[in-house]
């Protein structure tokens, strides 16, 4: 995973750096989504009184595992000695959310359980969705805004590129 993230100078900005790498890579869709779960995920922390940078980082980063073609995306999780549902085989960017998380853990120095978390838990397959794993009252703040913002997954957008931009 880590080539995916080189050639994109990073700036120290997550926001910055997590839009770059995406465009770097041809995922301008996926740029503009984080665009609008971000700000989603920002109001509704606000909101609710959730922790704000978590809400935001796990928003920023929530997709970053997008630049790796889903054809790659199994043998990535595997790599990284992820637990693998016999669905997320089946269909493998449903491994996109763990593998934003150790991205995110990786290669963006994020720490924070509840951020983690987010990350992980935002696909459909984790039993009991409705809440995140973590005890963190608000947990759910970092990861409900992407239900709210447009997805590149919608009926009728495009697949993830079967190879990288260069």
């Amino acid at each position: 995973m880590e080539h995916l993230l080189g050639g994109v100078n990073r700036t120290g900005n997550l926001a910055t750096d997590a839009v770059a790498i995406l465009r770097h890579h041809g995922r301008d869709d996926v740029a503009e989504h984080v665009q609008r779960v971000a700000a989603e995920a920002e109001r509704i922390a606000r909101r609710l009184g959730a922790d704000v940078t978590a809400a935001t980082t796990a928003a920023w980063l929530h997709d970053i595992s997008l630049v790796i073609p889903a054809s790659d995306m199994l043998g990535a999780a595997e790599s990284a000695g992820l637990d693998i549902l016999p669905e997320e085989r089946q269909v493998p960017v449903l491994l996109h959310g763990k593998l934003s998380a150790v991205i995110a853990q990786r290669h963006f120095g994020v720490q924070e359980p509840i951020t983690l978390d987010a990350m992980r838990c935002h696909t459909t397959l984790r039993a009991g969705a409705s809440r995140c794993p973590s005890s963190t009252p608000g947990c759910e703040a970092p990861f409900v805004p992407a239900a709210f913002a447009p997805s590149a997954f919608s009926p009728g957008a495009a697949p993830p590129p079967s190879s990288t931009a260069t």
